[in-house]
């Protein structure tokens, strides 16, 4: 207690005391109340059941040129590291968090050291702490949400609600019937794979520095996906494959995803394919550093492939740009995705037969001036993108 004592003579030096005393205390207590929430918000305090994966992301520091890539999903994880990679071109150091054993999608990203991965077990334990989770997402400068479709989870996470956030739109589809993602469009927070609105296309295709390399004497044609024809048309590979087969022709067709299975190929062509089904990030991208040709299989006679010159783009084209790897593509997919006769194999009128025998045909100098010509289509759309986040983060 402070007690003052005021005289009618001293009444007006008095006065000046009081006042200088309680500028004095309040400021004192101002700047202790403010290093007493530095201190909370840099140490949130968690209890003993909280998993360790999670202690470990709430507690890290954060400095002023961190930024948080956030997928909660498993999938799409391997746009991960070419959006990371912007960033870090940008300056910026990364945090990732991300789902458990889907980490090796980094393997082999540089430099790692710009980098900072955190796993969260299950999809379900975001949901579990996602007040705890969101309380350090609001700390960053800025935040990076790989896949975006408006649930509960991203709001209880914050995700829809933070001014420093940019979203990616994988569907466009996804924005007609959802409210806070109408909202986020219309804020331009949003980012697309594709070259599907003006300036706002950021296409994750680094996975790692990659170089050209020969073609294998045994032609392998890479098919990514689960064997779907929503997704790809495989009767028509099926019938390309058996008369290829019949021509005596060199090749194996290997092929990666989900609920792929060796039954799934006619007997009389099995010997043609390779089926490795599902694997992780870091084996999917050796096979496709082994394999010579991607074989994208859309067709525009197939109603439900059409998104994939419109509205989305394929993870095909990633692979491709990121590893040099040439596609063989329909002509009425080839100009969306950049692709021409000097960097892929473009055939018409589904005559893919044709274009398989042009693939096994082509010189090892052919494949690498095709390699050559796909890297430089690569490096302008990682350039265009590079520029397309720098405008929307300033």
């Amino acid at each position: 207690m402070i007690i003052i004592n005021i005289s009618r003579k001293n009444n007006s030096k008095s006065l000046i005391s009081i006042l200088i005393i309680m500028i004095l205390l309040f400021f004192g207590y101002w700047i202790f109340t403010k290093v007493q929430s530095q201190h909370q918000d840099n140490n949130i305090i968690i209890d003993e059941s909280v998993s360790e994966n999670i202690k470990n992301f709430v507690n890290h520091e954060i400095n002023n040129n961190k930024v948080l890539l956030v997928e909660f999903n498993t999938y799409h994880h391997e746009c991960m590291p070419g959006f990371a990679k912007y960033y870090t071109e940008l300056g910026y150091d990364v945090d990732i968090l991300i789902l458990k054993d889907f980490a090796n999608s980094f393997d082999y990203f540089e430099p790692k050291n710009k980098i900072n991965i955190f796993e969260i077990e299950s999809k379900e334990q975001f949901e579990n702490y996602a007040r705890l989770l969101s309380k350090k997402i609001k700390k960053y400068k800025h935040i990076f949400a790989n896949t975006l479709y408006g649930s509960e989870l991203e709001k209880n996470l914050g995700l829809l609600d933070l001014s420093q956030i940019i979203y990616v739109m994988h569907d466009t589809d996804l924005i007609k019937n959802n409210n806070n993602l109408k909202r986020i469009e219309s804020e331009d927070k949003l980012v697309y794979l594709a070259n599907i609105v003006e300036n706002r296309q950021v296409n994750p295709h680094y996975f790692g520095d990659f170089d050209v390399k020969h073609k294998n004497s045994r032609t392998n044609f890479m098919v990514i996906g689960n064997m779907n024809p929503a997704y790809r048309n495989y009767d028509l590979l099926m019938n390309s494959i058996r008369e290829l087969k019949n021509k005596n022709k060199d090749f194996v067709v290997t092929v990666i995803g989900y609920n792929t299975d060796i039954n799934m190929i006619p007997e009389d062509i099995r010997d043609k394919f390779d089926i490795k089904g599902y694997l992780n990030y870091r084996e999917m991208y050796d096979e496709v550093i082994k394999s010579d040709f991607i074989l994208m299989l859309l067709d525009s006679n197939i109603e439900a492939h059409l998104k994939y010159k419109t509205i989305k783009s394929s993870g095909n084209v990633q692979l491709s740009y990121g590893f040099n790897t040439p596609v063989i593509i329909s002509n009425d997919f080839a100009e969306f995705y950049k692709f021409d006769k000097n960097n892929s194999i473009i055939y018409e009128n589904n005559n893919l037969l044709e274009s398989l025998e042009r693939a096994i045909n082509c010189s090892d100098s052919d494949y690498i001036n095709l390699q050559n010509n796909l890297k430089i289509t690569a490096k302008n759309i990682f350039n265009n993108s590079l520029n397309n986040l720098k405008n929307l983060i300033k």
